[in-house]
């Protein structure tokens, strides 16, 4: 009996080797059951064609189906012909026949045996490995004596010899051990090193070449009981078997590799073809592949020809259970709503868990209204992986919007009465019921997203209820459930909570410590704040020391600043002054905030003089920016502002105007008319007294040229009708800052001429008095004048004072060296 089962064990083993022949293009057949005592009666015809099929010049694929199927038949003539061609010269035809009884080794009796152990001596090693697999899995018991002669006996030929060891590998029998030991203790050094690798083969040993090491093994092997035995050979068969399956998964995986890039490399007139051959190959590597790269087209947008999308469906009845769960979230990827009839049929039948589940999951994508009630029968799962799937199928449908009301009242109901029951340690099941109660948007929903906002253990969970108060606040939920029915009272719903009460709660998670939440809590609040509170909460994430994330502090600033935009001027001014961030972050968002505020008072014709304000303070940040021309014309633009309005802000709104433009050199003619043509018409005393202080501040010789060029602007260009006492004030300012100026450049003309006596030479001094200009000619003049007039005039310093004159005042003619002194200086007065 333990010889039998351990028979039995060596087919499964040899079983494995027909999964590796699969991926290689072959097809194992299954075992059939013995032959019955009682022959069936020769139907010749199909006799004659079996053997045609066999000795003819077919595939050998096609010899070797024949082959097994003339042993099924199991008629008398079999076993005489198919000795036959085992002894024959046909050699396609006798490995075909040794390989059909490799597949059906109850088939093998004993005239099979010496023309299969005549095969071992043949000059192929196609027909040695052939007849050695047969022999292997042969269960005559003479097979073993009769390999123990051959490989002992050193009269056989050395390839039959070796061929005797190839069988002796893929047996299990303790005796073929004792075979391959007897070999290996010879130490024939034609089949010691063979015999070894034999015996690491059929004992899933590694000795590491070591003979001895061997040897000593099978000294304890061979003490095991029968039963110690056929332990150690069904763990040895589970691990090659193992072994062998990991590398047939293997060489799959580097198959499929190369036959997605060999499709990727492919025109894309020839893909439909090729992926319809991976969707119908026997690989099961190859037909996932297939449906990875259906999906992949449809990821990209591309179209399926019906034939791709006839092939996918087909795979929904695979019979691996990975390639049916893949083609079931293939085909719910096309988005047909015809597929869920099919998914729920194939649902009542299905019985492994993940394909259930890509079935359940598929309904979410392709499922009606019709679909809820059974997903609502699967929350009664008691698997955690398909009660899952069933409560994100029943928010994906509410998210379609393919529920109808009492559907979606039912779903609600249901998912509500799972959040009671689950605990704030079931984070992942609490966040995905979370998810789809968001999705479904019941009014009832809002108190549980509240309260787990509570949740300080799991930040997912919380990041659901955010994302959740965001659905429920939404305006289009709002109105959707204002046109639904209120709960039953048999409900024992908790009190609605409005939309208001939710967006507040939001306010206690700006500071959680996760920046996942933050940034959604901000998101929301941003989209739906409409209190000072809210304001608040969001300008407390304003501040990089509050705030490390710039994204939720640019979120942050974007929703308050929709809410201050709103307020009044004075309100708005006093969040200005509040800020933060440095200086350059403060006055953009200055700027942000004003802009906001000027387009939503922009709308209101009553309220003028209030966006006149506005614009005045926006004028001034653009001008503290540098924004000259941006600033003038915001400024222009609030002064019609307040003067539509009425406001009075205006004179000091224009007094700013008009010391910017003054102090920025941007004060013309155009400005000035717009200034005097304003009603009510401007106070000029008012506006000279308010400028005077920055002129009179100036008047230095440091900054004397910027005050005379304000006072000249205001002289030519007054911005209002000043009075007499005016002007003359103005005219007395100009008369002293004119004094100022020609002192100090009296004092520098004088300083560079005393250098330029020491060194005439001296270009860089003598273009510091050119770059004066007409300025310089009246301290140049009197210098040249006091050197004609000198009791001992030096010659060269009277010429280069004359060169350096003439060149001020290019239209003076001059005098010439030897001109008489009173000439010189008749000259020089003219």
């Amino acid at each position: 009996m333990i010889w039998a089962t351990i028979r039995s064990v060596r087919y499964w083993t040899l079983g494995g080797v027909f999964v590796v022949a699969v991926t290689t293009g072959a097809i194992a057949a299954p075992q059939s059951p013995p032959p019955v005592e009682s022959q069936p009666t020769l139907d010749q015809q199909r006799f004659n064609d079996l053997i045609a099929i066999i000795e003819g010049q077919n595939s050998p694929q096609a010899r070797r189906t024949g082959a097994r199927e003339l042993l099924r038949q199991d008629w008398s003539e079999t076993v005489p012909r198919l000795t036959g061609i085992l002894r024959g010269a046909n050699r396609p035809a006798r490995v075909a026949v040794a390989l059909a009884l490799s597949d059906l080794p109850d088939y093998i009796v004993p005239d099979y045996i010496e023309p299969l152990l005549a095969m071992l001596a043949d000059a192929e090693t196609e027909a040695r490995h052939a007849a050695a697999t047969a022999l292997a899995m042969s269960p005559a018991d003479d097979v073993l004596p009769r390999l123990r002669s051959l490989v002992l006996s050193k009269e056989q030929t050395r390839p039959s010899r070796l061929a005797a060891i190839d069988v002796l590998s893929m047996m299990t029998e303790r005796q073929a051990i004792a075979v391959l030991v007897e070999v290996l203790a010879d130490q024939d050094a034609e089949l010691a090193v063979p015999a070894l690798e034999a015996l690491e083969q059929a004992t899933a040993q590694n000795f590491q070449g070591d003979f001895e090491a061997a040897l000593t093994w099978w000294k304890t092997a061979r003490e095991a009981t029968p039963a110690q035995w056929q332990r150690m050979q069904i763990e040895r068969l589970v691990r090659q078997n193992r072994a062998r399956r990991q590398r047939v998964r293997n060489l799959e995986q580097r198959l499929a590799n190369t036959l997605r890039e060999n499709y990727l490399h492919t025109p894309e007139g020839q893909r439909p073809a090729l992926l319809n051959t991976h969707l119908t190959d026997v690989s099961t590597a190859i037909r996932l592949l297939g449906l990875e790269l259906v999906q992949s087209m449809l990821a990209e947008g591309k179209t399926l020809t019906p034939e791709t999308v006839a092939r996918a469906r087909e795979l929904l009845t695979s019979p691996e259970p990975a390639v049916r769960a893949a083609a079931v979230r293939t085909v719910a990827t096309l988005r047909d709503l015809a597929d869920a009839e099919r998914f729920r049929q194939l649902l009542s039948t299905e019985r492994h868990a993940a394909v259930r589940a890509a079935l359940v999951n598929g309904l979410g994508y392709v499922g009606s209204a019709a679909a809820a009630d059974p997903l609502l029968k699967l929350l009664d799962s008691a698997d955690q992986t398909i009660f899952s799937e069933a409560v994100t199928a029943l928010g994906r449908l509410a998210e379609r919007g393919v529920l109808d009301e009492p559907n979606r009242h039912a779903v609600a109901s249901a998912l509500l009465a799972h959040v009671r029951t689950t605990t704030d340690k079931q984070h992942a099941m609490y966040e995905r019921l979370l998810w789809a109660l968001s999705r479904v948007g019941d009014p009832r929903c809002g108190a549980v997203f509240v309260a787990a906002l509570e949740t300080p253990e799991a930040a997912t969970v919380r990041l659901a209820a955010v994302r959740g108060i965001a659905v429920m606040a939404d305006p289009r939920t709002v109105k959707a459930n204002g046109h639904t029915s209120q709960p039953a009272a048999s409900d024992n719903a908790e009190r609605c909570l409005s939309p208001r009460e939710m967006v507040d709660a939001l306010v206690q998670v700006m500071d959680d410590p996760d920046a996942g939440v933050r940034r959604a809590a901000v998101e929301a609040l941003a989209q739906f704040a409409a209190s000072d509170a809210h304001a608040e909460a969001l300008w407390s994430r304003l501040s990089p020391e509050r705030e490390p994330e710039e994204a939720i502090r640019v979120t942050a600033w974007r929703g308050a600043m929709r809410v201050i935009a709103t307020r009044p001027v004075s309100e708005i001014e006093s969040w200005l002054d509040r800020l933060p961030g440095d200086e350059e972050t403060r006055r953009q968002y200055a700027i942000e905030l004003l802009q906001a505020a000027e387009k939503n008072l922009d709308s209101k014709p009553d309220s003028r003089g209030e966006l006149g304000r506005i614009r005045a303070r926006l004028a001034a940040e653009r001008a503290l920016l540098k924004q000259s021309e941006q600033a003038i014309s915001t400024y222009l633009t609030a002064l019609e502002d307040l003067h539509a309005g009425n406001s009075p802000e205006l004179p000091r709104v224009a007094l700013e105007l008009l010391r910017y433009a003054l102090l920025n050199d941007c004060y013309d003619e155009q400005l000035a008319a717009a200034l005097t043509d304003g009603n009510p018409v401007l106070d000029g005393a008012a506006l000279w007294e308010g400028i005077r202080g920055e002129i009179e501040q100036r008047l230095h010789p440091d900054e004397v040229d910027h005050a005379i060029s304000m006072l000249v602007a205001l002289k030519t260009n007054p911005p209002a009708s000043m009075p007499a006492d005016t002007q003359t004030a103005l005219e007395q300012v100009l008369q002293r800052a004119r004094q100022i100026r020609a002192e100090a450049d009296a004092d520098l003309v004088n300083a560079t001429l005393q250098k330029l006596r020491e060194n005439p030479a001296d270009a860089q001094t003598r273009q510091t008095l050119l770059n004066l200009g007409s300025r310089a000619v009246p301290a140049v003049r009197d210098a040249l004048h006091a050197a004609l007039q000198a009791e001992q005039p030096d010659a060269n310093q009277i010429q280069w004072l004359h060169d350096l004159l003439k060149a001020l005042l290019p239209d003076w003619p001059g005098f010439v060296p030897d001109a008489a002194p009173e000439d010189k200086l008749k000259a020089l007065e003219e």
